[in-house]
């Protein structure tokens, strides 16, 4: 378009049903941006336009059926906000990242490649998989269904911390397929009641899940299909006896 828009739009108290809210920026000029407070979405879409889109933020939002998708340049950032139903379809641009603070996820899901932050947050019954996808997780609770959901959390590059993650008596709480040699590190979290704790495969990456517990996982806690070397260490396994 001939005219640009600048700075920032801010909503306040408003309901979306059925409706597009996106926003559409020019090449590496990116200063608009979209703040949506304390607002409700309804079976919306929520867009930034392929390599050109702005931020888009919400606030303390509810948000039910409704379809996100990210683009190469458009970054989205969800606090204290509950989202029920909904899918995250994100685009790659590793400065540009899909960020929940302090929200809660429900039956929703993450598809496609890119940079995830989750932190303060809940998601139930919301896997994230996709093996192009790069997660940060921080202070977080992830349940999900493992006898009808394989894995809660796939990915190809993990960095989480102080997480608890339960696939509720099966499946695989964590999946690593790492072909582009990141370093995923695992630390000070909780994983129990799955299967199978964490899954390594791919041909390269760096290992390093230290300080964890991991409880009433009933095949393995760690396994490792990869030829790299895990450094796993100073971990509780699930019993007091050094021998086990």
């Amino acid at each position: 378009d001939s005219i640009k828009n600048t700075n920032t739009l801010t909503v306040d108290n408003c309901t979306f049903t059925n409706t597009f809210v996106g926003t559409k920026g020019y090449g590496s000029y990116l200063t608009g941006k979209i703040i949506i407070h304390t607002s409700i979405l309804n079976n919306s879409e929520v867009r930034g336009y392929y390599n050109s889109g702005e931020e888009i933020q919400l606030d303390n939002c509810t948000v039910v059926g409704s379809s996100f998708y990210k683009a190469h340049r458009n970054q989205f950032k969800i606090f204290n906000s509950v989202i029920r139903g909904s899918v995250f379809n994100m685009q790659d641009y590793s400065s540009y990242k899909v960020i929940f603070d302090g929200s809660k996820i429900y039956n929703s899901q993450f598809t496609g490649e890119g940079e995830l932050d989750i932190n303060q947050s809940i998601l139930v019954d919301s896997p994230v998989n996709s093996s192009s996808i790069n997660v940060t997780i921080s202070n977080s609770v992830i349940s999900f269904d493992g006898a009808t959901t394989p894995v809660g959390v796939n990915t190809r590059k993990a960095t989480i911390t102080n997480t608890l993650i339960t696939g509720r008596g099966a499946g695989t709480a964590i999946d690593i397929n790492d072909s582009n040699n990141y370093q995923s590190t695992i630390s000070n979290s909780v994983i129990t009641n799955n299967t199978i704790g964490i899954t390594v495969t791919g041909s390269q990456g760096e290992y390093d899940f230290q300080n964890n517990n991991f409880s009433n996982n009933k095949q393995y806690a760690i396994k490792n299909e990869s030829n790299k070397n895990i450094t796993a260490t100073s971990n509780y396994w699930s019993t007091a006896e050094e021998a086990a």
